[in-house]
């Protein structure tokens, strides 16, 4: 089965193409007038890798709407149940020419997401990066806040994980030039996973938005293999799939 990707829109888009890259000095990114709130009753999540100067924050929105067989199975003892992830939102802000990325619009994003276009977001996990203040408030204003790190000694484990949800095609994701080429870039001795100091191009690596996808991906499994990730009120969800 696959996704009936004619349904799905990302939420932030411009002139119909997603918005990948963006600056919060000049205010929130443009809602994707083609955007329309599926499976409304489906909690939604969050992943911020938080950076103020000099690198960009990644920026997820996901969901799973139920899970589903990863292969066709002639036998129902021989299915493999995966959950499906829809991904609504991969973007990154990047710092000002001068000063440090507004944590504060970031916040504000969110309660604009949540109030306004009525996207039921209640999960939010951060890297540990700075993300002590943003947590505590978050968690006052009702969401459910963790800790959630894909760098360093957890990255592998991580990425290898969301590798193999791609090869088992039981995610859909928005198309994003700038995410494909972190995920081209992305290097590993064995032990991390990390992007290169400097790219082919001789300007700065980055992997904010790759994180920000795999740290969603985490969160969502981790539920997953709890048992709660499909605890929600309203199990009558879209098909969104083709057959």
């Amino acid at each position: 089965m696959a996704f009936n990707k004619f349904q799905l829109q990302p939420i932030f888009a411009e002139h119909d193409s997603p918005i990948e890259l963006w600056d919060l000095d000049f205010g929130f990114p443009p809602i994707n007038k083609k955007y329309i709130v599926l499976n409304p009753y489906v909690p939604r999540y969050v992943h911020i890798d938080l950076a103020q100067t000099h690198d960009r924050a990644g920026f997820s929105i996901a969901y799973s709407p139920h899970d589903m067989p990863t292969k066709s199975y002639e036998h129902s003892y021989d299915a493999e149940l995966k959950p499906k992830i829809i991904y609504e939102a991969c973007i990154a802000f990047i710092p000002p020419e001068e000063g440090k990325i507004n944590f504060e619009m970031i916040r504000k994003l969110i309660y604009y997401l949540t109030e306004k276009i009525n996207i039921p977001i209640e999960y939010i996990s951060f890297d540990t990066y700075q993300s002590a203040d943003m947590m505590q408030i978050l968690e006052a204003n009702d969401y459910t806040v963790n800790s959630i790190s894909v760098s360093g000694k957890n990255s592998l484990l991580a990425y290898e994980s969301l590798r193999t949800a791609f090869g088992e095609e039981t995610i859909w994701i928005p198309h994003s030039a700038n995410m494909l080429k972190e995920f081209r870039q992305l290097v590993s001795d064995g032990r991390i996973v990390d992007h290169p100091v400097v790219d082919e191009e001789g300007e700065a690596g980055h992997n904010d938005i790759v994180d920000g996808v795999c740290g969603v991906h985490k969160n969502i499994m981790k539920h997953y293999e709890e048992g709660t990730l499909y605890d929600f009120f309203n199990y009558e969800v879209l098909s969104l799939y083709n057959d």
